[in-house]
């Protein structure tokens, strides 16, 4: 039987060495989380030197226009672009299908203002946005 002392020291241990693990935990996921930004996305193949325009909004126009619900009046879509690197990250979330399955899709790219004074789409990926969750092949259950 142990004494009351070592019960006393036992119970602050067992809490901190639990706190340690779940924040080591928390700290692998969101470490695994920012380690690849793409999981989950496919890349658009995207022709070098094809996807240009006068604008930023005009490299992404295909992706922005005809949301599949624009007649329903019920699709959104999110447009986001911040500065990175040498380039704007562009995130494009379209929400809303009317699809038992797929609730939309979220697109990721990457676009440089070029020298000669024209913008420059270098890379689009995208991810399907589920209903039920993704199975492990991507696809939405």
């Amino acid at each position: 039987m142990s004494s009351p002392v070592c019960r006393k020291i036992s119970k602050p241990l067992t809490t901190l060495l639990m706190a340690t693990i779940m924040l080591g935990t928390g700290l692998a996921q969101a470490s695994d989380m920012t380690s690849n930004p793409l999981e989950g996305f496919k890349e658009i193949k995207v022709a070098p030197g094809y996807a240009k325009a006068d604008s930023l909004i005009g490299t992404i126009l295909p992706f922005v226009q005809d949301h599949p619900e624009n007649d329903e009046s019920i699709g959104k879509m999110d447009i986001r672009v911040r500065q990175s690197g040498s380039g704007y990250q562009v995130t494009i979330i379209k929400d809303g299908y009317l699809d038992d399955s797929i609730r939309g899709e979220h697109f990721l790219g990457h676009v440089i203002y070029t020298s000669n004074g024209r913008w420059e789409l270098l890379s689009m990926h995208v991810k399907p946005l589920c209903y039920r969750g993704m199975t492990e092949t991507g696809l939405c259950r």
